[in-house]
């Protein structure tokens, strides 16, 4: 069975390091998961990714992106 992506407002933020994008409602289980699914150079504006998954992420168990371990 796949996990569901967990997503706000649905989803309630647990503890201090987990993250939401306001953009594109995803949960994060960390900052530095969060920073890198924003993708693109800052001068020229960064955006989400479409899929997290490209860029070292997975979802965990309770369906917040995390760092591929």
């Amino acid at each position: 069975a796949m996990i569901e992506e967990s997503r706000i407002p649905d989803y309630e933020l647990r503890n201090g390091s987990e993250c939401a994008c306001p953009t594109c409602r995803r949960v994060f289980a960390s900052e530095r998961a969060f920073d890198a699914h924003r993708i693109g150079d800052y001068a020229s504006g960064r955006q989400c990714a479409a899929d997290p998954s490209g860029e070292g992420l997975e979802l965990d168990n309770r369906g917040r992106w995390r760092i591929k371990r």
